[in-house]
């Protein structure tokens, strides 16, 4: 990910390139800025076999919070080189808010029966979506004899062709939809209907 990304991961991996292979006895130090005038150790990193690409796991990162970390050689003797850009990563574990929305289904048909004709040929489900959270995008599945199909939204409504044969066919003679909404950390939450 790049600098400024949000993320879920309290335990990501920062990767960095240096313009030129480390030399004998040097190594890349990465560390996290606490303040304008402090910065805290983090670890040296992995440099590959080229001496160019490197790598470090972070660990026990907290949600809703951002860190910045920079990177910089150091000799064998201990001389500093010049750190490198700030990199900024935001963490965010919390999943959108589902608690107010609402998804219906609506009956197959205006009987809620499914003729002999109506099973062999194409039957639209419809329903609502409702409230759905501002901060996420959403995926709406409709379930019907083990086959997913992807409705089509317009406002707070959805509708989806689906075969008649898998409602004849399903056991359990129920529609199930699932709408999972996700963040731009990746947590999600989902309501069923």
């Amino acid at each position: 990910f790049l600098s400024g990304s949000t993320t879920n991961d309290v335990a990501p991996v920062l990767n960095g390139t240096l313009s030129q292979a480390l030399e004998s006895g040097e190594q890349v130090l990465v560390y996290r800025v606490v303040d304008a005038t402090t910065s805290e150790l983090v670890g040296p990193a992995t440099v590959d076999a080229t001496g160019i690409n490197w790598s470090l796991s972070l660990s026990g990162l907290a949600g809703g919070t951002v860190y910045q970390y920079v990177a910089k050689v150091v000799d064998a003797a201990g001389n500093d080189g010049t750190p490198s850009n700030q990199f900024a990563i935001s963490v965010d574990t919390t999943a959108p808010d589902a608690t107010n929305t609402v998804l219906t289904v609506d009956a197959v048909t205006p009987d809620n029966k499914l003729s002999a004709a109506e099973s062999t040929a194409t039957v639209t489900l419809t329903g609502t979506l409702e409230n759905v959270p501002s901060n996420a995008t959403s995926s709406l599945v409709v379930t019907v004899n083990g086959n997913d199909y992807v409705p089509v939204v317009i406002g707070q409504t959805w509708s989806v062709a689906v075969s008649g044969n898998d409602l004849a066919e399903d056991s359990d003679k129920t529609d199930d939809a699932k709408v999972t909404f996700t963040d731009a950390a990746g947590n999600e939450s989902s309501v069923t209907a």
